[in-house]
């Protein structure tokens, strides 16, 4: 009876201590294969909690980085339109109206020609002030699908020239723990002014404009003259080139943010790898060790086993 009790023991201390060094030798395998010291909460709980925090902040930068990509598509797209309002459309008016008082455009049917092309103008500036990124308006504030902006059907006649159907809000983004940024133009002030003498309501400039080249009015006194409506254009080109700039300094803020997120994520990315990296050849010696362990235990239980069976020790 002894030797059965000693037979069973014996091998039940086998099986246990087989299964650990099988453990040994799966974690050192894991370790090798993934390059990881943890692979699971259970190998470092104090170590896994802080590479779970440190993987959500890590998250989060990644989102305000997809935020700061959309900001900058938003802002590049703004100063683009703002640019072609800028050049092709209120310079070229500038140059219509510097033409049209010239004397040798004066005539009826010069005058007309003239006008006609202010008309076209304002066409344009219809397009630029509804232009759409993504399907989305730029200029309509929050009400981003719909068309911030229609002339009236009265055309050419001048007042009233335009409705404006968007609303005075301006998107902004997260683009830090602490910090926001507006990506979006009034469209209502750039287009319309704000009411300061100033700014200018550019369908309106145009459309005097058209006006005042239609009744042939080249006074300089005179409100709706030519030469007033020259000025007018004036003020309204730096209005635009006024956000052009403010864009600017936006977009370069943006650039600083993108660096500084980045530089966030490396960090963060480094102290991760501090964790929970495996130190490669620690791991190899572990494996080394566990292996040997390992053919150490199966050489044991060789010499266990050439014992009397466990059989014979039960049918004892």
């Amino acid at each position: 009876m002894g030797s059965r009790v000693t037979g069973l023991s014996n091998y039940y201390l086998f099986q246990r201590s087989l299964s650990l060094r099988n453990i040994e030798m799966s974690r050192a395998a894991e370790q090798l294969s993934s390059e990881k010291r943890i692979n699971r909460p259970s190998d470092d709980p104090t170590g896994s909690v802080q590479v779970l925090a440190m993987r959500q902040s890590i998250a989060k930068l990644e989102q305000y980085d997809r935020n700061l990509n959309a900001a900058n598509q938003a802002l590049i797209q703004t100063e683009s339109t703002l640019s072609s309002v800028n050049e092709e459309v209120i310079l070229k008016a500038r140059d219509i109206a510097i033409k049209a008082n010239a004397p040798q455009n004066k005539s009826p049917e010069s005058r007309a020609a003239l006008a006609a092309e202010v008309q076209q103008l304002q066409q344009h500036l219809l397009t630029l002030s509804n232009t759409q990124i993504n399907g989305k308006y730029l200029f309509a504030g929050y009400k981003t699908d719909t068309t911030p902006f229609t002339l009236d059907a009265a055309q050419p006649n001048a007042d009233p020239v335009e409705t404006y159907a968007g609303d005075t809000n301006v998107q902004s983004i997260q683009i830090s723990d602490s910090s926001t940024l507006v990506i979006q133009s009034r469209g209502d002030q750039l287009f319309q002014g704000d009411g300061t003498a100033n700014t200018v309501n550019l369908f309106q400039s145009l459309a005097n404009l058209e006006a005042a080249i239609r009744s042939g009015d080249y006074s300089t006194t005179s409100a709706t003259g030519v030469p007033q409506m020259l000025e007018d254009l004036n003020k309204g080109s730096q209005q635009i080139i006024n956000e052009i700039t403010s864009i600017g300094a936006k977009t370069n803020r943006l650039d600083t943010a993108k660096i500084q997120l980045a530089g966030q994520r490396t960090t963060l990315s480094s102290f991760i790898s501090d964790i929970e990296d495996a130190d490669m050849a620690e791991v190899a010696t572990n494996f080394s060790r566990a292996n040997t362990a390992l053919q150490a235990t199966l050489q044991s239980a060789g010499a266990i086993l050439n014992l009397p069976s466990l059989i014979n020790f039960i049918g004892r």
